[in-house]
């Protein structure tokens, strides 16, 4: 029962199962009555004859069976009829129930059909009234764009209004998907920027326009009248395009979510997930081959599209084009342009391509704080004014300094692939310290005429320096090199390289230096090459270099051409080979208290040679130092002073050095080892963290990363400096 009711009130008339007991349901409700009256007299017939057939006798218990016979057939007897009341009672409500559901479900086929209907018309209704839309759309972008060519400037102005509000427009269209609604928005706003591109004629004389009268020279001579029309025609334009700017500017910009504690630390932006871009963000903009007459403001923008402003030139003097912290989610092309007034991309994010290349910047340009990580070009560009530069590099401290230029800024700034600042030229102050290389990068063949500073910086792989040239102070200390570091055939006024980590060959060979040149307190893991580093004079004061308390893993060589004034590498240690040749006679060479653990290799046949010293103008000494006790020594002390002179032949030092002993010499190998094992180590370490997720350290918590991996080496030096101390003390 409880499955044919189940059947009955889920399953569809039309099923035959149900129609099979609907119609047993419409048989019972037929015979009923007679089943109820044939039940009862049936149930009467046998109260009254069962009891007698079975019980004949008049006993008194037959008597008795037969009433209790007689009152369990009228109990059956009822509960048949109340059955029958029941079963009818179920068919009754089992009819009205199929009846309701039947007329709920015509009522609700009914409501469908009249949704659908509905929807339709509505569907039919909102396409035409899309349609009526898009129409109207159209014809007032089309009479838009008519307003851009006309000659009245206040109808131009209301050409660009109604373009920037067709495209919010298009971009609220519910009709559309988000890619129809880009498509429809990125017609207009390649309309807005062909107006952006478009010459203008009176822009070429903006010099003079700019002044309030007219100047005595020039194409305004004597035409004061077209002057005043022309400037007002100039700064009407310039309202217009700026009006341009400023709508695209206040729809691109990205806000931070409510709630959102911004990390006040360079490089760490927060991602995508945290900020709100702008609603005009994912478009493509093309400036390309624009002339800026009037102020450009970018700041704090969303780029989620293609950006090319290549090749503009920006002739507003003494105000500043502002593209800082900003985030560019793909390629992006400056290069070609011109600036007369300073460039702002500081605390910057660029996730695609950035071309910088071939560009100009006559009053300096600040990226500092910026994260690049794709490949990065600055190359060929020029910042400053151009000058007419000496080739005697023999005078190039004597090269002006020029007042009233703005630094070029790139510190603090993460390059996640390939950089290339090569062949550019700096009239003015660049910085580029504190900044992280993750890949190759590229600053060869350039001019720095003014400081150039790139101290406290890391490089993870090569980095190229060569063939430049440093009219003024060179800073690059606190450095650490992971690849190959290369300085080889440059000039440089004075060099400031102390306190820097070598992991592999460092090559200063064939350069030149008319000034001071410091390289103390450094660790050199892999080859040192000084040869050719020419240090000049101008006849009167000589030069001090100096290499004092360094650390040498590998061979190093100092063969100089010229030398005049104080090299002095006290304090020193030579685990590689090490080899110095000066033939200028006035050299002055001060070794003091330093170890000599040279192997025969790399430079020269002898571990130690002081090559052409035997001038007798030349003052040398090798005092107070340590030698390792298993090697050859010949012909390293010709007129060394102060120390007592001894035969070559006899392998001797002078009294005031020693050899080491055979157990000092072990514990200073054990030292070396774990020195240089430590050096692979952690180099290998500091470049699994470039490869595995670089992109999302940020910059402070990736600069601390590697200084943390630098201490254990830092605490390896100490501790062999301690143990050469602890070696001269027991002496």
């Amino acid at each position: 029962m409880p499955e044919e009711r189940e059947d009955v009130e889920t399953k569809s008339p039309d099923n035959p199962e149900v129609y099979q007991q609907t119609k047993f349901m419409a048989w019972f409700e037929k015979a009923f009555p007679w089943l109820l009256v044939g039940g009862a007299a049936l149930g009467l017939v046998l109260m009254i004859f069962l009891p007698i057939i079975f019980f004949q006798e008049k006993t008194g218990d037959q008597l008795k069976a037969q009433s209790d016979l007689r009152l369990a057939l009228l109990y059956t007897t009822g509960g048949a009829i109340a059955a029958l009341g029941l079963l009818e009672t179920y068919r009754k409500n089992t009819n009205d129930r199929t009846k309701a559901n039947a007329d709920i479900n015509a009522a609700l086929k009914n409501q469908e059909h009249q949704t659908k209907v509905l929807k339709e018309q509505i569907r039919q209704f909102d396409e035409n009234a899309f349609k009526e839309r898009k129409a109207e759309r159209r014809e007032r972008y089309t009479k838009a764009v008519e307003q851009l060519g006309s000659k009245e400037a206040p109808v131009r102005m209301g050409g660009v209004y109604t373009l920037v509000g067709l495209v919010d427009e298009w971009l609220e269209e519910e009709s559309l998907s988000e890619n129809e609604k880009l498509k429809e928005g990125q017609v207009i706003i390649n309309n807005l920027c062909a107006y952006i591109r478009s010459p203008f004629t009176l822009a070429s004389h903006f010099n003079e326009l700019s002044r309030p009268i007219p100047t005595s020279e020039g194409v305004y001579k004597d035409k004061e009248q077209d002057f005043y029309i022309d400037k007002a025609e100039l700064q009407s334009e310039a309202n217009i395009r700026s009006t341009i700017v400023s709508q695209l500017h206040n729809r691109i910009k990205w806000k931070y979510k409510e709630n959102y504690e911004f990390n006040p630390f360079p490089n760490e932006y927060p991602e995508e997930e945290y900020i709100n871009k702008g609603s005009w963000s994912l478009f493509n903009y093309d400036f390309s081959y624009s002339e800026f007459f009037y102020p450009i403001n970018f700041s704090k923008s969303y780029w989620g599209g293609e950006l090319n402003i290549c090749n503009t030139v920006y002739i507003l003097p003494n105000s500043c084009i502002d593209f800082s912290n900003s985030i560019f989610v793909k390629n992006i092309n400056f290069s070609g342009s011109k600036y007369k007034s300073a460039l702002v991309l500081n605390f910057s994010k660029y996730k695609g391509v950035a071309n910088f290349s071939f560009s100009t910047y006559e009053q300096g340009a600040d990226f500092s704080s910026s994260i690049y990580y794709e490949d990065t070009f600055f190359n060929n560009s020029l910042y400053g004014l151009e000058r007419n530069l000496t080739d005697d590099y023999t005078t190039i401290h004597y090269f002006p300094s020029y007042d009233g230029y703005d630094n070029t800024d790139f510190s603090l700034s993460i390059y996640n692939k390939c950089v290339d600042f090569s062949r550019s030229k700096y009239y003015h102050k660049i910085i580029n310290s504190f900044s992280i290389y993750t890949d190759k990068s590229f600053f060869r063949k350039s001019i720095y005429c003014q400081d150039a500073d790139f101290h406290g910086s890391i490089y993870f792989r090569d980095a190229d320096f060569e063939n430049s040239i440093y009219y003024h102070e060179t800073i690059f200390r606190r450095s650490i090199y992971i690849g190959i570091a290369l300085f080889s055939k440059s000039k440089y006024k004075s060099m400031k390289f102390e306190e820097s980590k070598y992991f592999d060959i460092v090559d200063f060979q064939d350069s030149l230096c008319v000034s001071s040149a410091i390289f103390r307190d450094s660790i050199y893991s892999g080859h040192a090459n000084f040869n050719g580093l020419d240090f000049l004079y101008d006849g009167t004061d000589g030069v001090d270099i100096h290499f004092d308390n360094s650390t040498y893993l590998k061979g190093s060589s100092f063969r100089s051409n010229k030398y005049n004034g104080y090299l002095t590498n006290i304090n020193s240690i030579y685990i590689g080979s090490v080899y110095y040749k000066c033939p200028d006679p006035h050299s002055k060479f001060i070794f003091t208290h330093s170890l000599f653990l040279a192997e025969f290799e790399d430079f020269s046949s002898e571990c130690l040679q002081f090559e052409n010293l035997y001038n007798k103008y030349t003052y040398k000494t090798v005092s107070s130092s340590l030698f390792s006790s298993d090697r050859n020594y010949s012909r390293i002390f010709y007129n060394v002073e102060c120390t007592n002179v001894v035969d070559s032949d006899n392998l001797e030092i002078p009294n005031s050095c020693r050899y080491i002993s055979l157990r000092e010499k072990k514990e200073f190998d054990r030292i070396t080892e774990d020195f240089k094992n430590k050096i692979k180590y952690i180099g290998g370490k500091i470049q699994d963290i470039k490869k595995s997720s670089i992109n999302d350290i940020g910059y402070h918590k990736l600069k601390t990363t590697v200084n943390d991996f630098i201490k254990p080496i830092e605490k390896l030096n100490y501790i062999l400096r301690k143990k050469f101390e602890e070696c001269w003390e027991n002496f």
